[in-house]
């Protein structure tokens, strides 16, 4: 019997450690945030609301894997009122190897990058003839 008590008070423990890093770290976007510990079980509480909202600007994610050895995927968002986007794939010298135009919403881009010579390439995000976002990715052979 004590060593289950013992067991308790540790997995209590643990858990009182846990929900205080997650109040400290996971707040942004929190409206309210109440954290009710007393030590007594019974009272744990932690509650935090959190407000989503929909992205309404354009927004270009990394490459994943990156490095690469073959194929990569690049997630982007277009809000609706975007009609003229293109994401553009350059080698580091800037010479363009491909230009594709991407439609609204949210989208997964797969790239084949078989062809390519190891090296360090860039892809970008352009609407309305603006560069938005610009990342790197890394092909390795």
């Amino acid at each position: 019997m004590i060593q289950q008590k013992t067991t308790n008070s540790l997995l209590y423990e643990t858990l009182n450690n846990l929900m205080a890093t997650i109040a400290n770290c996971c707040t942004q976007g929190a409206t309210d945030k109440i954290i009710n510990n007393t030590g007594n079980n019974d009272s744990l509480k932690n509650i935090l609301y959190i407000k989503l909202t929909l992205l309404d600007e354009a927004t270009l994610g990394d490459a994943q894997p990156n490095p690469n050895n073959g194929s990569t995927q690049i997630p982007y968002f277009l809000p609706d009122n975007i009609i003229d986007a293109q994401i553009i794939f350059t080698d580091m010298l800037g010479k363009l190897l491909q230009k594709e135009s991407l439609q609204s919403g949210y989208g997964l881009l797969n790239i084949d990058t078989q062809d390519l010579p190891s090296g360090i390439y860039s892809y970008s995000l352009i609407v309305g003839g603006k560069v938005i976002d610009s990342k790197k990715m890394v092909r390795n052979k």
